[in-house]
């Protein structure tokens, strides 16, 4: 065999084994975290899970506040899942990033803490009927009277024709 296909045939070798080497994430790689519900009003228990990788801490961020870094001890389980639950002081829209203790994987989501609902009447089943009924029928009674006392007069000062 000449020179050239001995290195032909290396290389070839070489590029075959690292094609087959299990491929492990790149630094800072993209791996799954999925959130669930992906928004609700303060009080709400966000639970997040992956797989692949096993993060040692979530860091959050909002607008222009400052990060809030918290420490998860999940025992190296994969697929895991760890859980939050949003204060009266967290609504907005908040970024989620979990990462593994090499930092190789960095798993994002994005989350929701609405306002609280308020009360409010949708219908009309709310309304007091009688004392809407009550004032319909003291202004319909006032009119008659004064409809009355009205046509009195006139025909009193001869005004009807």
């Amino acid at each position: 065999m000449n020179r050239t296909r001995i290195r032909a045939a290396a290389a070839a070798a070489v590029l075959l084994g690292l094609l087959l080497l299990p491929s492990a994430p790149a630094l800072g790689a993209s791996c799954p975290l999925g959130v669930s519900p992906s928004s609700g009003p303060p009080g709400t228990r966000f639970t997040f899970t992956g797989n692949g990788y096993t993060p040692t801490q979530v860091r959050l961020t909002r607008d222009d506040h400052p990060a809030k870094v918290r420490p998860l001890d999940l025992n190296g389980a994969d697929p895991f899942t760890f859980s939050i639950v949003a204060s009266d002081t967290d609504v907005g829209t908040w970024h989620a990033v979990a990462v593994d203790e090499g930092g190789t994987c960095r798993g994002t989501a994005t989350l929701h803490v609405t306002l609280p609902s308020t009360a409010t009447v949708d219908d009309a089943t709310g309304v007091d009927t009688t004392v809407v009924s009550m004032a319909i029928s003291g202004l319909g009674v006032l009119f008659i009277a004064v409809t009355i006392v009205m046509l009195r007069r006139s025909r009193r000062f001869g005004l009807n024709g």
